[in-house]
């Protein structure tokens, strides 16, 4: 039914429950599990605001190292909970556009997503990644809420 599952994790307590579906799915429906995370990193390639190229190279290493930082984190994660997902990708961008493309990329015929139930004016203000993922994804998203209703 869903041979690839792509779950998208901020690493933050709240995905818990998102990633705990995503696994017993993956589980139950011997389904390869793809984890991926985006860093949300506003201007990462504008060099406009750095004064020379030395700056830009110790940023971009800066980048180059918290990628692989969360990418062992996200593996100890998963191993944490007896479950060696098919591959771990750690983007940059913003994660409402990355996810979708990263589903796109790998083959994903689900997206198991967290969400933390901002409401009124600051999920006016700040949006919901969730949300933008379900709309633009062109396959089925299963959203998560932190807390059950």
């Amino acid at each position: 039914m869903y041979p690839t599952i792509l779950i998208a994790t901020d690493l933050t307590e709240s995905s818990d429950p998102a990633v705990s579906t995503a696994i017993a799915l993956a589980s139950r429906l011997g389904s390869e599990l793809v984890v991926a995370h985006v860093i949300d990193v506003m201007a990462e390639h504008k060099n406009w605001f750095l004064p020379d190229s030395a700056a830009v190279e110790a940023v971009r290493a800066a980048i180059t190292h918290e990628t692989d930082t969360l990418r062992e984190r996200l593996a100890a994660q998963m191993q944490a909970r007896g479950v060696t997902p098919t591959q771990i990708l750690v983007r940059h961008g913003h994660p409402g556009d990355e996810i979708p493309e990263i589903a796109e990329e790998v083959g994903a015929s689900l997206i198991v997503i967290g969400t933390h139930g901002r409401r009124g004016f600051r999920h006016a203000v700040m949006g919901s990644v969730a949300e933008r993922v379900a709309r633009i994804a062109g396959r089925p998203v299963l959203v998560i809420p932190t807390t059950p209703a």
